[in-house]
């Protein structure tokens, strides 16, 4: 196939769990768009403090809205 048809045959897809395997299904209608993104993200940060890895935030997450980026062009 085309990589044109392979994106969008695979945008047709909205429930591969991989026969199973995979713990929640995989949503691949918006695959390689914007609208792919979650709204907000969080992740966890350590910090290395006298050799020992110690969690920032009181070991809960930094989360915040995701914002896109325009690129330049040229």
């Amino acid at each position: 196939p085309t990589r044109a048809s392979f994106i969008s045959h695979l945008r047709q897809v909205s429930d591969y769990d991989a026969e199973g395997i995979l713990p929640t299904p995989l949503d691949f209608t918006h695959f390689g768009t914007t609208a792919a993104l979650p709204k907000t993200d969080c992740y966890y940060y350590l910090q290395l403090k006298a050799g020992k890895y110690v969690s920032t935030n009181g070991g809960k997450p930094w989360c915040g809205k995701l914002y896109l980026l325009a690129t330049p062009k040229g």
